[in-house]
């Protein structure tokens, strides 16, 4: 459980059968850079990058591989999931204060063990954080909010994230940048997990905070070797999962891909002879019912 949503912060329809996809790299290729998830699709004039990221960074993520930059520098648009920086902060908060805020009296503390409420508090002061400021929130808001906050300690920086590099430079150089998503497209599918499922969640960022740093860079690794068949080993599901987990990583992945790609699918068919340069999550972009299968 905790390995989709760690790969989701660290990202349809079917393509038109006459349009020609193919992986522009592949993990054999020996040229200086970070390969990662990278695919051409083709459809008559329009020419669509999609290359698949990770939100947090390092610095040993870059340089990126030359061909990535080159179709970069050669599109007229970038695609991302949501561009962050362009959130109106007042958006952001009606949406969590409608989903992750208990609005009935409550806090956190009535949710959860005691032993994992004072895991919380012990952890919330690590970080200089008020008690009465964070216990009003759900625990799968606590939770990502807290992740975020390890995982820069640990070393890892938003800022760094492959989303990042290329919001940072299409603002430098004015190209224009579209999303495919939306605030509550991106929040969501939080409402599906239960109770019981948003505890687990926090228990393992609180917990096994060692073990979820082990997986992150073993992603990374992966991902800087272009392994894809690696990275699409962890779009799998285990099967013991809770009922509520499985729908919602349905709604995460599957759901998601497929409106996804039936916004790809219009800018290989605008007829616009345009280069459009899609940035998402890379997990996205690899194994069954990906954006690339689809």
């Amino acid at each position: 459980m905790k390995t989709i949503r760690l790969i989701f912060l660290t990202i349809m329809i079917s393509i038109l059968v006459s349009c020609n996809g193919k992986q522009v790299m592949d993990s054999g290729l020996e040229t200086p850079g970070s390969k990662g998830v990278f695919y051409e699709v083709n459809y008559k004039d329009n020419t669509v990058y999609l290359f698949g990221s990770i939100h947090i960074g390092v610095p040993k993520l870059y340089p990126l591989h030359e061909k990535i930059d080159a179709a970069y520098n050669s599109s007229e648009y970038l695609v991302v999931e949501m561009d962050i920086n362009d959130l109106k902060p007042e958006e952001m908060i009606a949406q969590i204060s409608e989903i992750g805020v208990y609005n009935d009296g409550t806090t956190i503390r009535d949710h959860i063990s005691t032993e994992l409420y004072d895991e919380l508090i012990s952890t919330i002061k690590d970080f200089s954080l008020q008690e009465e400021g964070v216990i009003i929130f759900k625990p799968w808001l606590v939770s990502d909010m807290l992740e975020s906050l390890i995982l820069e300690k640990a070393g890892y920086d938003l800022e760094l994230g492959i989303d990042q590099y290329f919001l940072k430079k299409a603002a430098i150089e004015k190209k224009e940048i579209i999303s495919l998503e939306t605030i509550e497209d991106q929040l969501g599918h939080y409402t599906i997990l239960t109770p019981e499922s948003q505890e687990k969640a926090l228990h393992s960022t609180l917990f096994e905070q060692e073990e979820n740093h082990e997986k992150i860079a073993e992603l990374m690794e992966m991902w800087i070797a272009g392994d894809i068949n690696r990275l699409a080993e962890l779009r799998s599901l285990e099967e013991e999962e809770s009922e509520d987990f499985k729908a919602y990583y349905e709604a995460l992945t599957v759901d998601r891909d497929l409106k996804m790609t039936a916004k790809i699918e219009e800018f290989l068919k605008n007829g616009q002879y345009e280069t459009y340069f899609v940035v998402v999550g890379a997990l996205h972009l690899v194994g069954e019912n990906s954006i690339v299968d689809l």
